[in-house]
């Protein structure tokens, strides 16, 4: 450590060499804080007193601490992102066990063949006139879906849309189960996991931008933990690893799947972080 400090931060100007987005500029300032024999929960506390000074310094806003907590899983499987907006509901939310026996042939090949089948409820979306609809179907396509089917509730009872290819007890589960109200929209997609949730997650943003569900005066901060996850899968017989953060943090040693590492290729993308903690352990790093 510097001059025999046991902690220290800096300040540093950085510049991304990489794609842009419309949520990433090409410079930005980083804080870099280093501390020696500290755990993980040491470094989570500091950062978040520093978020909460940042907040009520620059925007005058309280923030109330500890920041919550939630897992990749936990964001991804609900909101179908590691970057999830908590200002408003709507959340994700998984028909497996509901659909496990259904004889409706879409899904129940996409739940034989290992995929996911989840929905979001929208209030008051049956009153959605079918070009929209209609245009929403198309949108999910081209996010990479194979489609979106729907059931509308009014009078106490699903109508339109799919609602004819279920049996009496798998509407009545689905109504009770996800908490159905007189004109919620539900709408439905049936594919891969990794296709499902990140699917449903990009029409939960796009949905609540069109109609007016987000409230822009609350801030929301979720801390994510375990993020640095890696979903293996094979190309040309050879184990592909792609990281769910960039390759440069640390991931604890359960994330790692120690399946055939010497012909693993990573592949790495980075999500919005407020904090992410840096390899300090030779045994997390995979070389080649």
């Amino acid at each position: 450590m510097v001059s025999g400090f046991d902690r220290y931060f800096q300040i540093v100007k950085c510049f991304r060499d990489e794609d842009l987005r419309k949520d990433r500029q090409p410079e930005f300032t980083q804080i870099d804080i280093e501390m020696s024999f500290v755990e993980e929960n040491d470094v989570i506390e500091i950062a978040n007193g520093l978020i909460k000074t940042l907040f009520l310094k620059i925007i005058g806003e309280e923030i109330t601490l500890p920041i919550r907590k939630m897992t990749y899983k936990e964001a991804f499987e609900t909101y179908g992102t590691d970057k999830p907006d908590l200002r408003f509901d709507m959340r994700i939310q998984s028909l497996n066990s509901i659909l496990a026996h259904t004889e409706f042939k879409v899904i129940k090949d996409v739940l034989i063949g290992g995929g996911n089948v989840a929905c979001l409820v929208m209030p008051g979306g049956a009153e959605m006139p079918r070009n929209r609809l209609d245009k929403l179907i198309e949108e999910t396509k081209s996010l990479g879906a194979r489609g979106l089917a729907y059931l509308k509730y009014q009078k106490n009872q699903f109508v339109a849309g799919i609602a004819k290819f279920f049996s009496a007890e798998e509407l009545k589960n689905m109504a009770d189960i996800l908490d159905i109200k007189e004109n919620d929209l539900v709408l439905m997609v049936a594919d891969r996991y990794q296709t499902t949730y990140p699917v449903l997650g990009q029409l939960r943003l796009m949905l609540a931008e069109e109609f007016g569900l987000i409230d822009k005066k609350r801030n929301e901060l979720p801390s994510e933990f375990e993020i640095n996850q890696f979903e293996s899968f094979d190309v040309k017989n050879k184990l592909r690893l792609k990281l769910h953060d960039h390759s440069f943090f640390y991931s604890p040693s359960h994330c790692l799947d120690k399946r055939a590492l010497d012909t693993i290729c990573i592949d790495a993308y980075t999500s919005v972080q407020i904090l992410s903690i840096k390899i300090h352990k030779p045994h997390n790093n995979l070389q080649g």
